[in-house]
């Protein structure tokens, strides 16, 4: 099952060789790095003497909305926005690990989902991606996370998974029609809803997957595998900390 739509075009980055894994203070595993992005920068500095700009995350990143895909409690002191592609094997391996750490901490994390499919890595992934908002249009947000769950448990990674299963993961998830589900693939319905996640992953600076930030009590929000933990809010810290383990455990368990 696939779509003859154009992959999305605002893809700014050259992702070229994979870092694995980045140790810094306590415990960091790191995530799946595939060079720097070259998105929009929508702050200059001041100085008058360059044309340099940076990205500001927190004015740039889009706030949570009932847009968005949540898992774990409306009310906890924590969030975490992740960026991620389905066919990324990090991305998987964090996704396990953020299932592992709302097991242990489900009262003091939430969890936000958004789209942010490599296209120039994984030619499924955008796919793969709109095919879990059809479910998520045709079931309901319990439909959306049972497809995304079921993609990274059966994938392979890196363009591994057999599009034609599309439906059969749908069916899985609870969409009852699945005619129409194969259609709103087919016809690339739900590709809006991919690309605004994307090109907000690109606004903040993403580059690479998982990418993944941080938001505490303070209203902060922190790229938690790019930037320095140590002057986060506390609490952030302490969870990042417990992510990271899970994560690094994850990641040794399956080389």
């Amino acid at each position: 099952m696939t779509t003859e739509e154009p992959k999305i075009k605002e893809e700014k980055a050259n992702y070229a060789t994979p870092v694995a894994i980045v140790l810094a203070g306590l415990i960091i595993a790191g995530a799946v790095f595939y060079g720097n992005a070259d998105g929009p920068k929508k702050d200059t500095n001041t100085d008058g003497n360059s044309d340099t700009v940076v990205v500001s995350l927190a004015d740039n990143l889009e706030p949570v909305s009932p847009a968005d895909h949540v898992r774990g409690s409306d009310d906890a002191p924590i969030t975490v926005i992740e960026y991620s592609d389905l066919e990324c094997p990090f991305c998987r391996l964090f996704h396990y690990s953020m299932q592992e750490l709302l097991e242990e901490k489900g009262d003091e994390v939430k969890w936000v989902f958004r789209h942010f499919p490599l296209a120039s890595l994984h030619q499924q992934a955008e796919t793969e991606a709109v095919a879990a908002e059809c479910a998520a249009k045709l079931g309901n947000e319990d439909s959306f996370w049972a497809f995304i769950d079921r993609v990274f448990d059966i994938t392979p990674s890196n363009d591994g998974l057999d599009l034609a299963t599309l439906p059969e993961i749908a069916t899985f998830a609870g969409v009852k029609d699945i005619a129409k589900f194969s259609k709103c693939v087919e016809d690339n319905e739900t590709f809006d809803i991919v690309n605004e996640d994307y090109q907000n992953a690109i606004d903040i600076g993403a580059d690479g997957t998982p990418y993944v930030v941080m938001i505490g009590e303070d209203d902060q929000p922190i790229a938690i595998f790019r930037e320095d933990l140590t002057q986060a809010d506390p609490k952030v810290r302490a969870l990042a900390e417990e992510l990271f383990a899970l994560y690094e455990k994850n990641i040794r368990e399956a080389q």
